[in-house]
């Protein structure tokens, strides 16, 4: 009887350190993890993923200055791409995009910059108006801009499995 007593305990303590072991070992990366690697405000308003950001003001005063933080010990390289455009946005439209370097003129399945990605250093925050969306033609009627913010590595190649932004920048015309 104390051997069956002894190898039930035995057993009950073996099971009970495996699943915590199990629980608190696993260091592989989740999608938690990832999902604080960077963070977006516009002002003192962070943007969450599927934000709508909406101006009826077109040029400076419709400006969507975004400020990016890197929450990382490590550079982060990043490109933001157009997802959706607006049906009556001309190919050649007055649309001021910056993430690092800036382009006048933007296009659907486009990511910029164009060349190699934007890096933020470690725990710093991208300068004033490095990074932003800009409508400057109020000809076009009402805008919508679909966007994600993404992760590269140095050379331009998006990270598979790491946090993204996305979020809509919406011009209402008046």
């Amino acid at each position: 009887m104390k051997k069956i007593k002894f190898l039930t305990i035995f057993i009950l303590a073996v099971a009970f350190t495996t699943t915590f072991t199990s629980c608190g070992g696993d260091d592989s990366p989740s999608k938690t993890q990832d999902s604080d690697q960077f963070s977006v405000k516009v002002g003192d308003e962070v943007i969450q993923d599927g934000t709508t950001w909406t101006t009826t003001a077109v040029g400076e005063n419709g400006n969507m200055p975004l400020s990016i933080t890197n929450l990382t010990d490590e550079t982060l390289y990043l490109r933001i791409k157009v997802t959706s455009l607006s049906d009556n946005v001309p190919a050649e439209n007055n649309i001021e995009l910056c993430m690092g370097s800036c382009y006048f003129s933007i296009q659907q399945g486009m990511s910029y910059p164009t060349d190699v990605p934007y890096p933020i250093s470690a725990g710093a925050t991208s300068p004033d108006n490095a990074a932003h969306v800009k409508n400057n033609d109020n000809r076009n009627g009402d805008v919508t801009i679909d966007l994600k913010i993404y992760q590269t590595d140095a050379q331009g190649n998006e990270l598979p499995n790491k946090q993204t932004l996305s979020f809509t920048y919406f011009y209402d015309a008046p």
